[in-house]
Formats: structure tokens, sequence, C-alpha cells
């Protein structure tokens, strides 16, 4: 009698992992484990950036050498105004050897500017361009085609002068042009 039971106890120990096992399997081919199987990709980064409290609308990340200029729309999702200062590393990005680059932001438009800084007043966007040449430690766009992944970190004041950073959580990752 006593052998029965442990005959019994073995093969729902049996069955029980063989269905934990193919349910382990179909998750796995449906992609359930994004982080096991692969990196970030360029709609989860875009959908990521889109919704931070500066966001990342649009980026154009170019590797033609004779006009390195990159572009990028960023949008104010804070409920108050914010100020670039554009000449001082409001914008920096790190690769994956952790070395961050300042990077030096310019309005797409002259009248976007004042001077070396810039106000987005709560949900105002602006478009800006900047260069990430062969020379500097942000360079990865060597080429056309090359994906293009670094870590974001933003730099901005508000009104009264107030010092804020905020560090994305997810790199910014695009296709080269």
């Amino acid at each position: 009698m006593a052998l029965r039971k442990g005959q019994a106890a073995v093969e729902y120990l049996i069955i029980l992992a063989v269905v934990i096992i193919i349910a382990l399997v179909v998750v796995g081919v449906l992609g359930g484990f994004p982080s096991l199987t692969r990196g970030v990709n360029e709609k989860e980064s875009a959908l990521y950036w889109q919704g931070s409290e500066i966001a990342i609308q649009k980026f154009y990340f170019t590797s033609n050498t004779a006009a390195n200029m990159s572009n990028l729309v960023l949008r104010n999702n804070k409920n108050f105004d914010i100020r670039l200062n554009l000449q001082a590393g409001a914008l920096q990005m790190t690769d994956a050897g952790a070395q961050f680059q300042n990077v030096t932001l310019y309005c797409k438009t002259d009248s976007d500017c004042t001077g070396n800084s810039t106000s987005l007043s709560p949900g105002d966007a602006k478009n800006f361009k900047f260069d990430i040449g062969a020379g500097t430690l942000i360079s990865g766009c060597l080429s056309k085609g090359d994906t293009f992944s670094r870590k974001v970190t933003l730099n901005y004041q508000d009104a009264e002068g107030n010092a804020y950073t905020f560090v994305g959580t997810m790199a910014l990752v695009a296709t080269c042009q």
C-alpha cells in the first residue's frame, strides 16, 4: 500500500514538472522574457522616451561625416516651465563603457534660443541638433544602418533657477541614417 502512495506522488510530480516546462517554453517562444532574450529595441525606446518628464519625441542620428549633425525634439512633460542651458551639458550620453559625453545642443532655428539657453513651457516642444562626430566618446553612427544605443541624462532648471537632473532608465536606441 505504501508503495502505491509513493508511486502516485512521483507520478503527480512528474506530470507537474512536464506542465511547468511546457508553460515556460510557450512563454519564452511568445517573448514573455524580453530581458533574457534581447535588448531594448527602437520601438520600446521611443515609447519610453515619449513618456519621460523631458520627452524625446523624435530623434535622428546621422552617419554623414561631412555634416554629422543629428536631431532630436525635446518636449516638456513637467507641469512648470523649464530652461535648458545649451552650452553646459544639458544633454549627456553614456556609452556602454560608462563614459559620458556632454553634448552641446543647438536650436534648429535661432528664434528658439536666447543666447545659450532656451525655455520650454509645459507641453511645448523644440527641435534641436547636435554633433555626435567620430572624435567624441559618444560616436556610434560610423555607417548607415548601425544601431545607436546610449543612456541619456538631461539637466534643466525651473523658473526660480532650481536645478534638476533626469536620468533615463532605458537607453535611447536608433538606427543611424
